[in-house]
């Protein structure tokens, strides 16, 4: 359910034993106000890399004036919390595997020459989360590449929680993504992923098992990102009905069901589910094809030339254009009963099982997994 996570412990939790494993260093600078150093262990994380061995993104940082990584006042740790129990985030974590990775955390940063107990890592403050879920896909939708090509054609742009959207259909690499400066929902291709980027051990085997197709290239990762602490906390806010700021790793855990899949599923519907949907499919005919289509229908002329208009304006400016037009041309109880003989009549249509009605309530069973 979670996948990445940054961890802010602040200097009187922890204490440097060893600075000779911090042999890597950055100055962030902002103008008029403070510099910010941080030291990192580049040629641990090379090494443990070469080794095919997961090793976690450990920096400590100082804001005093004059770099001295004696004063640091900060540690940050950034890890996969599944790669860190498992060496591959294909698999997911439960609660119940908490001290198992404050444990383990611990042990990463002694290694660094980092003293830290489970007690502070649990306490720590989370200043980034990744929820995700993985659904396998079936035959009968073809691939995951196929099923991103079908859910790239929603025009979800002007959802006003992502300024921006971009997506690739290109084979192997085929994602599509919304984000803005707080947050971000991704949708990709997993198995692609791992294929691409395989560094540790246990994802090399994963490899071999593709390419003997033990395992098929049929895995589609959902995954909602808040990058920033002020976005966590109002996540948090809104799930656990608490003005409470600061969560900590163990609080994060514990309400990771409740909250991820949550979100995931906000997300996924708040995106796709629209009484547009039932259209898409259309939307990609020739218009003798759905000539063909309505012929088989008894439906009024005054009804048929209603559908006729809402698959033009799909197919010229997308979904979410074209259910502003028609909310602003029609009155609510005629865009209503409009929506409401259309969902009647396309249950007739001897429409393809991969077309994105059949899809979209696949997908959006898959994510209410706690309901």
């Amino acid at each position: 359910m979670i996948d990445s996570i940054t961890l802010k412990i602040q200097g009187d939790s922890f204490m440097i034993k060893d600075t000779t494993f911090f042999d890597g260093f950055n100055t962030t600078s902002i103008v008029n106000q403070f510099s910010s150093h941080c030291w990192y262990p580049r040629s641990l994380n090379k090494s443990c890399k070469k080794q095919g061995l997961y090793f976690p993104t450990i920096n400590v940082i100082s804001k005093k004036f004059y770099a001295d990584i004696k004063n640091v006042d900060t540690l940050t740790i950034q890890l996969s919390l599944p790669k860190l129990l498992y060496g591959t985030n294909l698999y997911k974590i439960h609660t119940k595997d908490l001290d198992t990775l404050c444990n383990k955390i611990k042990d990463v940063c002694n290694k660094t020459g980092i003293f830290v107990t489970p007690k502070s890592i649990r306490n720590a403050i989370v200043t980034r989360i990744d929820y995700s879920h993985i659904i396998e896909i079936p035959r009968h939708f073809n691939s995951a590449d196929t099923v991103i090509h079908q859910l790239s054609k929603y025009n979800c742009k002007s959802r006003f929680e992502w300024q921006n959207r971009k997506h690739s259909q290109k084979s192997g690499n085929a994602y599509i993504k919304f984000y803005n400066m707080q947050q971000s929902y991704t949708i990709y291709n997993k198995t692609a992923e791992i294929l691409n980027n395989n560094h540790t051990l246990e994802e090399k085997e994963i490899v071999k098992q593709i390419k003997s197709k033990k395992i098929r290239n049929n895995l589609l990762k959902f995954e909602t990102s808040f990058h920033t602490k002020q976005s966590c906390d109002r996540i948090h806010h809104k799930y656990n009905k608490t003005k409470k700021c600061n969560f900590t790793f163990h609080e994060v855990i514990n309400n990771m069901e409740n909250v991820g899949s949550r979100v995931l599923l906000n997300n996924f519907e708040k995106v796709f589910t629209n009484n547009l949907a039932i259209f898409i499919p259309l939307s990609d005919m020739q218009e003798n094809e759905i000539d063909y289509l309505f012929n088989k229908l008894d439906m009024k002329f005054s009804v048929r030339t209603k559908l006729y208009y809402i698959v033009n304006m799909l197919t010229k400016n997308g979904m979410h254009i074209t259910e502003h037009k028609l909310k602003k041309e029609m009155s609510a109880s005629t865009y209503n009963k409009t929506m409401k003989e259309a969902k009647q009549l396309f249950k007739l249509l001897p429409l393809d099982s991969n077309q994105q009605p059949h899809l979209l309530d696949f997908l959006q069973e898959k994510h209410d997994f706690y309901k």
